[in-house]
């Protein structure tokens, strides 16, 4: 029997207020966060080719983290870059935007740099995004 490829299938962030980071997920990045009850301490967001981004109360993500014996980063530090790509340059600005509006912090507009155009958010809780295009990343419509 051959192993199974090597796949992400799930990311979970904590965050510290859940509707807010909702808003900034939906309204700022585009993602589909619709179908979340009022009353949830954790929200997963299915995204296209079955990943999942789970949003979850920093005190239950605590729970998690202690269970493997480690401590969470403090809020506000990076501990991975999280990337959305884009299918053209203009998509890249106008997320970056969106973002904004939506509670995001965006440090400074979009760049052309080696690996593609793009630029960089973070989300209400922290959590560092680059935005980028490259025609040759992969990306689903």
């Amino acid at each position: 029997m051959s192993p199974r490829p090597t796949r992400i299938h799930c990311v979970t962030l904590p965050v510290d207020d859940l509707k807010r980071s909702l808003a900034f997920y939906r309204d700022g990045l585009g993602l589909p966060a619709d179908n979340v009850p009022e009353d949830a301490d954790h929200a997963p967001l299915v995204l296209p080719g079955g990943l999942y981004l789970v949003l979850t109360l920093r005190s239950d993500f605590t729970t998690f983290t202690k269970l493997a014996g480690r401590t969470d980063a403090p809020k506000g530090t990076v501990g991975c870059i999280l990337s959305f790509f884009t299918a053209d340059r203009s998509q890249v600005d106008a997320l970056l935007q969106a973002a904004s509006v939506a509670g995001g912090t965006v440090p400074g507009p979009a760049q052309e740099r080696d690996w593609g155009y793009g630029g960089f958010v973070t989300d209400p809780d922290g959590h560092l995004w680059e935005i980028l295009f490259n025609p040759h990343f992969a990306t689903e419509s």
